[in-house]
Parts: C-alpha cells; sequence; structure tokens
C-alpha cells in the first residue's frame, strides 16, 4: 500500500501540492461548516445513508460516456477529460443547491426574530 501511495504522488509534478490543497480545502469546510456553523446538529443519520449515492451515479454515468467518447474518437484522455468535466458541473450544481439551502435556512432565522431596529 505505501509503495502505492508513494507511486501515485510521484506520478505527476506537483501532485503532492494538489493533494494537499485538496485534503486542506476540504478539512477547511469540515471546520467551519460542520463543526463551526454546527451543521451536524442538523444532520439526520438516514439522509446521510443516502447522500453520496448521486456522486456515485454521476461517476458511473462518467465513465461510460467517457469510454465510449474514448472508443468513438479512437482519444483515450477524452473520456478522462469528460469525467473531470463531469465531476466539476456536478460539484457546482451541489454546492450551489447546497448555498440555497442555507440562504432559505438564514431567511427563515431572520423571519423568526425579526430586527428591531
Amino acid at each position: 500500500m505505501p509503495g502505492l501511495v508513494y507511486w501515485a504522488l510521484s506520478s505527476g509534478q506537483g501532485m503532492v501540492w494538489f493533494v494537499a490543497a485538496i485534503i486542506a480545502i476540504n478539512l477547511v469546510i469540515y471546520f467551519t461548516d460542520f463543526l463551526m456553523k454546527g451543521e451536524f446538529r442538523e444532520t439526520q443519520p438516514i439522509v446521510e445513508m443516502f447522500a453520496p449515492y448521486g456522486r456515485i451515479v454521476t461517476l458511473h454515468v462518467a465513465i461510460i460516456l467517457g469510454a465510449v467518447f474514448a472508443i468513438a474518437t479512437n482519444e483515450p484522455l477524452l473520456g478522462v477529460v469528460f469525467l473531470i468535466f463531469l465531476r466539476v458541473v456536478f460539484g457546482v450544481i451541489v454546492s450551489a443547491m447546497r448555498q440555497r439551502k442555507l440562504d432559505r435556512a438564514s431567511h427563515a432565522l431572520m423571519k423568526e426574530f425579526p430586527s428591531t431596529a
């Protein structure tokens, strides 16, 4: 296992920094949103259990379509590019939906506790 990790981290220039940046961003989001803003109080186990399936379905669709594009164009890299593109689009959509949910919750809270000014 350590050999595989070393190979993966040395597979491209700057790969260690790339992986470190992904880990750092996810840690910041975890601490700010989940712990500091108290999202853990709103967590429902059954909802959390099924939450990853949207990403899993998206990944499978991207792999299948990427393989189709790669075979049809005889360009294997096109499948990888499609996978990355679909992942980015899915991430943007999920982030926007999450932000809308947080905005609605904050608006509802503001209505519940109106300003006295």
